[in-house]
Protein backbone atom coordinates (compact mmCIF):
# COMPACT_ATOMS: atom_id res chain seq x y z
CA UNK A 1 0.00 0.00 0.00
CA UNK A 2 2.82 1.97 0.75
CA UNK A 3 4.00 1.75 -2.87
CA UNK A 4 0.14 2.67 -4.28
CA UNK A 5 0.18 5.08 -1.72
CA UNK A 6 3.62 6.40 -3.14
CA UNK A 7 2.56 6.40 -6.52
CA UNK A 8 -0.82 8.04 -5.45
CA UNK A 9 0.94 11.08 -4.10
CA UNK A 10 3.34 10.79 -6.80
CA UNK A 11 0.81 10.81 -8.91
CA UNK A 12 -1.16 13.50 -7.11
CA UNK A 13 1.91 15.52 -7.24
CA UNK A 14 2.51 14.92 -10.96
CA UNK A 15 -1.35 15.80 -11.12
CA UNK A 16 -0.28 18.99 -8.97
CA UNK A 17 2.53 19.72 -11.20
CA UNK A 18 0.53 19.10 -14.12
CA UNK A 19 -1.99 21.24 -12.83
CA UNK A 20 0.18 23.69 -11.71
CA UNK A 21 1.65 23.74 -15.57
CA UNK A 22 -1.61 23.83 -16.90
CA UNK A 23 -2.28 27.03 -14.03
CA UNK A 24 0.91 28.55 -15.53
CA UNK A 25 0.17 28.22 -18.59
CA UNK A 26 -3.31 29.29 -18.06
CA UNK A 27 -1.86 32.10 -15.73
CA UNK A 28 0.39 32.89 -18.88
CA UNK A 29 -2.73 32.18 -20.91
CA UNK A 30 -4.99 34.80 -19.08
CA UNK A 31 -2.55 37.35 -18.90
CA UNK A 32 -2.06 37.04 -22.81
CA UNK A 33 -5.80 37.23 -22.72
CA UNK A 34 -6.14 39.92 -20.54
CA UNK A 35 -3.28 41.72 -22.56
CA UNK A 36 -5.24 40.76 -25.53
CA UNK A 37 -8.11 42.32 -23.71
CA UNK A 38 -6.43 45.34 -23.09
CA UNK A 39 -5.68 45.77 -26.28
CA UNK A 40 -9.13 44.93 -27.59
CA UNK A 41 -10.43 47.57 -25.67
CA UNK A 42 -7.73 49.97 -26.87
CA UNK A 43 -8.87 48.91 -30.36
CA UNK A 44 -12.44 49.22 -29.46
CA UNK A 45 -12.02 52.58 -28.28
CA UNK A 46 -9.88 53.78 -31.15
CA UNK A 47 -12.70 52.05 -33.25
CA UNK A 48 -15.30 53.87 -31.18
CA UNK A 49 -13.57 56.91 -31.84
CA UNK A 50 -13.41 56.37 -35.33
CA UNK A 51 -16.81 55.43 -35.70
CA UNK A 52 -18.02 58.89 -33.97
CA UNK A 53 -14.97 60.45 -36.40
CA UNK A 54 -16.78 58.37 -39.22
CA UNK A 55 -20.84 59.18 -37.92
CA UNK A 56 -19.42 62.78 -37.88
CA UNK A 57 -18.38 62.31 -41.39
CA UNK A 58 -21.05 60.69 -42.33
CA UNK A 59 -23.36 63.61 -41.25
CA UNK A 60 -21.05 66.04 -43.17
CA UNK A 61 -21.18 63.89 -46.17
CA UNK A 62 -24.91 63.63 -46.50
CA UNK A 63 -25.22 67.51 -45.18
CA UNK A 64 -22.60 67.97 -48.45
CA UNK A 65 -24.82 65.46 -49.91
CA UNK A 66 -28.46 66.99 -49.73
CA UNK A 67 -26.59 70.83 -50.70
CA UNK A 68 -25.74 69.01 -53.45
CA UNK A 69 -28.79 67.36 -54.39
CA UNK A 70 -30.47 71.06 -53.44
CA UNK A 71 -27.62 72.74 -55.88
CA UNK A 72 -28.56 70.18 -59.02
CA UNK A 73 -32.10 71.05 -58.05
CA UNK A 74 -31.31 74.87 -58.47
CA UNK A 75 -28.76 74.04 -61.31
CA UNK A 76 -32.04 71.94 -63.45
CA UNK A 77 -34.45 74.85 -62.34
CA UNK A 78 -31.77 77.42 -63.37
CA UNK A 79 -30.84 75.00 -66.39
CA UNK A 80 -34.96 74.89 -67.48
CA UNK A 81 -35.36 78.41 -66.67
CA UNK A 82 -32.03 79.50 -69.16
CA UNK A 83 -33.88 76.73 -72.14
CA UNK A 84 -37.23 78.88 -71.62
CA UNK A 85 -35.09 82.22 -72.17
CA UNK A 86 -33.16 80.77 -74.87
CA UNK A 87 -36.47 79.47 -76.48
CA UNK A 88 -38.05 83.30 -76.37
CA UNK A 89 -34.84 84.59 -77.47
CA UNK A 90 -34.55 81.96 -80.18
CA UNK A 91 -38.77 83.43 -80.71
CA UNK A 92 -37.76 86.70 -80.47
CA UNK A 93 -34.50 86.12 -82.85
CA UNK A 94 -36.83 85.09 -85.56
CA UNK A 95 -39.62 87.44 -85.09
CA UNK A 96 -36.83 89.95 -85.54
CA UNK A 97 -35.44 88.28 -88.58
CA UNK A 98 -38.94 88.21 -89.81
CA UNK A 99 -39.28 91.90 -89.61
CA UNK A 100 -35.79 92.09 -90.78
CA UNK A 101 -36.47 90.45 -93.54
CA UNK A 102 -40.04 92.50 -94.14
CA UNK A 103 -37.95 95.36 -93.64
CA UNK A 104 -35.29 94.47 -96.40
CA UNK A 105 -38.27 93.58 -98.86
CA UNK A 106 -39.54 97.12 -98.17
CA UNK A 107 -36.07 98.70 -98.61
CA UNK A 108 -35.78 96.68 -101.34
CA UNK A 109 -39.08 98.16 -102.77
CA UNK A 110 -38.79 101.56 -101.46
CA UNK A 111 -35.17 101.99 -103.46
CA UNK A 112 -36.43 100.29 -106.46
CA UNK A 113 -39.54 102.62 -106.37
CA UNK A 114 -37.20 105.66 -105.61
CA UNK A 115 -34.92 104.74 -108.66
CA UNK A 116 -38.02 104.79 -110.67
CA UNK A 117 -38.87 107.52 -109.63
CA UNK A 118 -35.33 108.79 -110.31
CA UNK A 119 -35.51 107.86 -113.74
CA UNK A 120 -39.47 109.01 -114.28
CA UNK A 121 -37.90 112.66 -112.95
CA UNK A 122 -35.01 112.15 -115.35
CA UNK A 123 -37.10 112.00 -118.30
CA UNK A 124 -39.96 114.18 -116.98
CA UNK A 125 -37.09 116.93 -116.55
CA UNK A 126 -35.22 115.96 -120.28
CA UNK A 127 -39.18 116.18 -121.43
CA UNK A 128 -39.53 119.36 -119.89
CA UNK A 129 -36.10 120.99 -121.03
CA UNK A 130 -37.10 119.24 -124.41
CA UNK A 131 -40.71 121.33 -124.11
CA UNK A 132 -38.69 124.16 -122.65
CA UNK A 133 -36.50 124.02 -125.88
CA UNK A 134 -39.44 123.72 -128.27
CA UNK A 135 -41.42 126.56 -126.24
CA UNK A 136 -38.54 128.51 -126.79
CA UNK A 137 -38.32 128.16 -130.31
CA UNK A 138 -41.76 128.50 -130.91
CA UNK A 139 -41.48 132.00 -129.06
CA UNK A 140 -38.52 132.86 -130.77
CA UNK A 141 -40.17 131.58 -133.92
CA UNK A 142 -43.58 133.05 -133.42
CA UNK A 143 -41.83 136.60 -132.22
CA UNK A 144 -40.06 136.40 -135.16
CA UNK A 145 -43.60 136.00 -137.18
CA UNK A 146 -45.17 138.40 -135.52
CA UNK A 147 -41.93 140.85 -135.90
CA UNK A 148 -42.66 139.71 -139.93
CA UNK A 149 -46.06 139.95 -139.69
CA UNK A 150 -45.47 143.89 -138.56
CA UNK A 151 -43.61 144.22 -141.04
CA UNK A 152 -46.23 142.64 -143.42
CA UNK A 153 -48.62 144.63 -142.32
CA UNK A 154 -46.94 148.10 -142.36
CA UNK A 155 -46.16 147.01 -145.82
CA UNK A 156 -49.82 146.35 -146.18
CA UNK A 157 -50.88 149.56 -145.31
CA UNK A 158 -47.96 151.04 -146.78
CA UNK A 159 -49.63 148.77 -150.51
CA UNK A 160 -52.99 149.93 -149.49
CA UNK A 161 -52.07 153.90 -148.46
CA UNK A 162 -50.38 153.37 -152.13
CA UNK A 163 -53.35 151.36 -153.66
CA UNK A 164 -55.40 154.18 -152.20
CA UNK A 165 -53.37 156.29 -153.67
CA UNK A 166 -53.40 154.43 -157.01
CA UNK A 167 -56.68 154.20 -157.04
CA UNK A 168 -57.36 157.93 -156.19
CA UNK A 169 -54.81 158.43 -159.33
CA UNK A 170 -56.77 156.45 -161.59
CA UNK A 171 -60.38 157.92 -160.31
CA UNK A 172 -58.53 161.46 -160.82
CA UNK A 173 -57.55 160.40 -164.13
CA UNK A 174 -60.72 158.81 -164.87
CA UNK A 175 -62.47 161.96 -164.02
CA UNK A 176 -60.03 163.95 -166.01
CA UNK A 177 -60.27 161.81 -168.84
CA UNK A 178 -63.85 162.30 -168.78
CA UNK A 179 -64.01 165.96 -168.03
CA UNK A 180 -61.64 165.64 -171.08
CA UNK A 181 -64.00 163.49 -173.03
CA UNK A 182 -66.22 166.31 -172.09
CA UNK A 183 -64.37 168.84 -172.80
CA UNK A 184 -63.56 167.36 -176.56
CA UNK A 185 -66.83 166.53 -176.80
CA UNK A 186 -68.14 169.92 -176.27
CA UNK A 187 -65.26 171.17 -178.09
CA UNK A 188 -66.16 169.05 -181.22
CA UNK A 189 -69.45 170.29 -180.88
Amino acid sequence: MIKNKDKTIKLQEEKQRTMNDENTELNSEISGLKDEKAELQQKTRELEAEHILNKSRINMLMKEKDNLQQSDVEKSNQIEELTRENRRIEKENKRGKRLNKEIEAENKRLVDAKFQAIQEKTVATNSVSALTREIEWLRKTADEDRSKLEGLENKKEKFKQSLDLIAKKIQDMEEVSKTDKTTIGTLKD
